[in-house]
């Protein structure tokens, strides 16, 4: 700390006779012109615009603020290209290192899955995250963590897809027979018949009339 403090006040030392000699010596100068709506005149010709003179001003006290190294002493003999090159490569490497880390299933999960696969709560109409987490006593966001980090697999998605296996098993054990497709909808857990339809082609790709024609 003491090395840079002094490093910084050399730094400075130098800095400000760069800085104030010439203006001082400008100013001194400036003082033996004339100036009129033009700029500075000397010997009756203008020898520079007051917007020439306004920017040299500030060009010198500006230009260290490109000089960090010269300021700061930084001995890093780098280019901004090879940083930048540098900085991209670790944050790709990070990026790859946090994709490539598999999320531990945790105990949660398997409560999770235990309580859907026995009790088959996805089969009433209401089921949703929430009744998953007041019934087994579980945060919300963990049980939403279950499914997008560790299933991998929307609830949304993951719950139609558990109905849609129902509807199945009931066609194959002939409901449709006595039942109609919106009755298997409704025993399957689904609100309408329309929904069922879209969840069930997203499922097998093809509507439940077509999939009983190629299966029964």
């Amino acid at each position: 700390m003491k090395k840079k403090l002094t490093q910084l006040i050399n730094h400075f030392l130098l800095i400000v006779p760069l800085i104030v000699l010439p203006l001082w010596g400008l100013v001194i100068y400036a003082t033996s012109l004339s100036t009129t709506d033009q700029g500075l005149v000397f010997r009756n010709k203008v020898f520079i615009s007051d917007g020439y003179l306004y920017y040299f001003i500030l060009l010198m006290p500006i230009s260290f603020l490109f000089m960090p190294k010269f300021l700061y002493g930084d001995q890093n003999k780098a280019s901004l290209w090879d940083k930048f090159i540098l900085t991209y490569k670790r944050m790709t490497m990070q990026a790859k290192g946090f994709q490539e880390t598999p999320f531990e299933k945790s105990e949660d999960l398997d409560r999770i899955v235990a309580y859907i696969e026995t009790e088959k709560p996805y089969l009433n109409t209401t089921f949703s995250l929430h009744d998953i987490s007041r019934t087994l006593n579980i945060p919300h966001i963990r049980v939403t963590t279950c499914f997008s980090k560790q299933l991998k697999v929307p609830f949304p998605a993951y719950r139609n897809k558990l109905r849609v296996e129902h509807a199945t098993d009931l066609f194959r054990s002939g409901a449709h027979l006595t039942t109609s497709i919106e009755g298997i909808a409704a025993m399957s857990g689904f609100k309408s018949k329309s929904i069922f339809y879209t969840a069930f082609k997203a499922v097998y790709g093809v509507n439940p009339m077509e999939w009983m024609k190629e299966n029964l």
